[in-house]
């Protein structure tokens, strides 16, 4: 199981991205060494978050790598076409759960009686 983590880092007008795996024993880092990536072990005395990133990205980089992962997953890059689709879906199920509801009560004869609506 994967585990990220994200920090900013102002020296690089960005974020610093650290990525995790639940390893046998404990878990590993992964960490750029010089022009390659290595699996590091993280002991309870390091923090990951004290010893290298396994990626620094500008503002810039960041937002463009989340875009791409939005358009990867989700099927669109904009965060408003997301929560557009979302809210969209929601309205969806609210209507479905409100004519569920209304057969409901229709079945069950107008749902509660007068006599009831009195009666804490």
């Amino acid at each position: 199981m994967y585990e990220m983590k994200i920090q900013d880092n102002f020296q690089a007008d960005g974020v610093d991205i650290y990525i995790t795996e639940k390893a046998p024993g404990g878990r590993v880092w992964l960490t750029a060494k010089g022009d390659r990536m290595t699996w590091q072990a993280v002991t309870p005395a390091t923090s990951v978050t004290v010893s290298c990133p396994t990626l620094t990205l500008t503002d810039d980089a960041a937002k463009e790598l989340l875009n791409e992962l939005l358009r990867h997953y989700a099927g669109s890059e904009d965060l408003r076409t997301v929560r557009s689709d979302l809210m969209h879906e929601r309205r969806r199920v609210d209507q479905y759960q409100a004519a569920v509801l209304q057969i409901l009560t229709h079945a069950i004869g107008g749902g509660v009686s007068d006599e009831m609506r009195s009666h804490p």
